[in-house]
């Protein structure tokens, strides 16, 4: 009997837990069908580009020389501090154009694909790092794109994104030469984000310098993945570089890629629709039996009965993209909808019908179906899409509908909170170590202990459900999570469970009791606040002018309103240290708003 309760499931817009291919005895390749090609090649291999540069691509996936020494060994990638170690084999992906580079593991357990394009129609080359994570954790990626320019020490910056000649860390591009204008070395333009980049981006190029770097930083879901995208183009000269980075449309050039971006908002479309082993039929349905026979032909079947842990619900086939049989006795079938939804049960049905090509039906068993796959439906399929809560539970089902009731109960470090319900982006039950963590809508986050016994979830049928904490990975509501309250990077206030929120005390200043007075410090005067333990109250203070001081907190508590909207009380004896950034310049947020976090 196949176990189907660990299937690798990878799914559009979701946080679902999965196992390593090793583990679930899935093939990574069959997750990523738009990276393997029509034919494979070795290794370097050469295309030209729309305007006459070629482009040498490396066992790698890096660029050796370009056109007349532009590069000296560009775009190399390393992950987490390892380099992409791909076998030197790349899939030419369809039109000729594009070659995948096929996932391999990578820095941190990661994996990682690459994908060059070398485009026909304009003169440039875009590198795509496909990020998967197989395990049933969130990973962090820090991303490094390296460059060596063959300029050489004459390497000069022509521009950047403020159209200065210094990297910093606002630019998402920069243009370079060597030191003659309009000639020797071709001149390099580089795009490697814009500013709706879901993660922080650091570039370095130092003046004199030729080896430039581009960091990126990456949450990659469980079982999900991400992709880091970079657009690099040669010219014969600074002003053709220039005027290219400027005109050019990165969100035309994104928008065939089917994976979530780090470092661009325009383009791409987030994960497809990928489940670990699910056939899908072309223009007929296929049914897939054990002992490897394979039948074509159209289901007859209007709908099934799928019996669950948490209730027995009707599916109609027209919803269906596949099934993944459980074997003998039918325990753990896995129906996947059209949706993403996905239920994982007993199929109430002793055959399918199947109507062969011919016009004859036969009854087929489910104990002899391995897998069942429903044909393509094009863009009918995408009526079936939802942005509704969603319910992630343990044994790998994916429900669709509403999350019920007015407030989550959290125990946590400095006493029970209420949370209620419609601040709440999603509720994290997945922890080895039993503690459970909201995030909310601000992007603030609580961990502790959940209070609630069973969460009320009404199924998107209309029939509802209670749902026990055992039963539960996640719950989710897409699209509520806000931009975080203060830019990436900016310090915070920590507790030692790692909470951080984005907040601002509500008295708008601090009392402190100093040598020389007390004092009602306002928010924009401070730099950072260290509440130094274990002298209860004792804070050393950082002012914005460069002064410092030592006091203690006039009060014994802190009351902070959260982005969302939440005010919550803290103990003094819980804050570790508070740092408020300045907003970033073109920023809509409001002067005095901090990220917290709680020691």
């Amino acid at each position: 009997m196949r176990a189907i309760s660990a299937i690798s499931l990878f799914l559009s817009l979701i946080l679902v837990p999965a196992v390593s291919p090793a583990q679930s005895g899935g093939n990574v390749a069959e997750l990523f069908p738009e990276l393997q090609g029509t034919m494979q090649t070795s290794l370097p291999f050469t295309l030209s580009d729309g305007a006459g540069y070629t482009w040498d691509i490396q066992y790698d996936g890096s660029i050796s020389d370009g056109v007349n020494d532009a590069f000296d060994g560009s775009m190399s990638v390393d992950v987490n501090g390892s380099f992409a170690s791909f076998n030197g084999f790349g899939n030419i992906l369809e039109g000729g154009r594009e070659i995948a580079l096929p996932m391999t593991t990578t820095g941190g357990g990661l994996m990682i694909a690459r994908r060059v394009l070398v485009a026909p129609d304009d003169g440039y080359a875009r590198f795509v790092e496909v990020l998967y994570n197989p395990s049933s954790s969130a990973m962090s990626a820090s991303v490094t794109h390296h460059f060596s320019l063959g300029s050489d020490d004459s390497t000069q910056v022509v521009t950047t994104t403020d159209g200065d000649t210094v990297v910093s860390g606002d630019d998402r591009s920069w243009v370079t030469d060597d030191a003659t204008p309009t000639g020797d070395d071709p001149a390099i333009a580089v795009l490697f984000g814009d500013d709706g980049a879901e993660g922080p981006i650091q570039a370095s190029l130092m003046p004199g310098s030729d080896t430039p770097t581009v960091r990126y930083q990456a949450e990659v879901p469980a079982g999900d993945a991400v992709a880091v995208v970079l657009f690099v183009a040669q010219r014969n000269n600074r002003d053709e570089a220039s005027s290219w980075v400027s005109s050019f449309d990165a969100g035309a050039a994104l928008g065939d890629l089917p994976y979530a971006l780090v470092n661009f908002s325009g383009g791409g479309r987030g994960p497809t629709f990928r489940v670990s082993g699910l056939l899908r039929g072309s223009e007929r349905d296929v049914v897939e039996l054990r002992d490897g026979n394979r039948l074509e032909g159209d289901l007859q079947d209007k709908k099934w009965d799928i019996e669950t842990p948490y209730g027995t619900h009707e599916i109609k086939l027209k919803t269906v993209a596949g099934v993944i049989a459980g074997g003998p006795g039918r325990v753990g079938d896995t129906v996947v909808l059209l949706g993403g939804e996905v239920f994982v049960g007993t199929i109430a049905a002793e055959t399918v019908q199947l109507r062969l090509p011919g016009g004859k039906a036969v009854g087929i068993p489910l104990e002899t179906i391995d897998r069942i796959g429903m044909r393509q439906r094009g863009e009918a399929e995408e009526s079936y899409q939802s942005t509704s809560d969603r319910a992630i539970l343990r044994q790998g089902d994916r429900l669709e509908g509403k999350i019920l009731g007015d407030a989550f109960q959290m125990a946590t470090a400095f006493g029970t909170v209420s949370v209620p319900r419609n601040k709440v982006a999603r509720l994290d039950l997945r922890a080895e170590d039993g503690v459970h963590e909201i995030v909310l809508a601000d992007g603030s986050t609580l961990s502790g202990i959940l209070l609630d016994e069973t969460v009320s979830f009404r199924h998107r049928s209309g029939q509802e459900l209670s749902l026990t904490q055992k039963q539960v990975i996640s719950l989710e509501v897409p699209g509520l999570l806000l931009e975080p309250a203060v830019e990436p990077g900016s310090p915070v206030l920590t507790l030692s469970n790692g909470d951080r929120w984005y907040a601002r005390p509500t008295a708008g200043s601090l009392p402190v009791e100093t040598s020389f007075g007390e004092l009602a410090l306002k928010l924009d005067e401070i730099a950072a606040i260290r509440f130094d333990q274990p002298i209860a109250g004792a804070v050393s203070i950082k002012l914005r002018d460069g002064g410092s001081f030592v006091g203690k907190l006039g009060t014994s508590e802190l009351t902070l309103r959260l982005g969302c909207g939440m005010e919550l009380t803290v103990d003094a004896a819980f804050l570790g240290e508070l740092r408020i950034s300045q907003v970033r310049r073109g920023s809509s947020r409001s002067p005095g708003t901090l990220p917290i976090q709680l020691r």
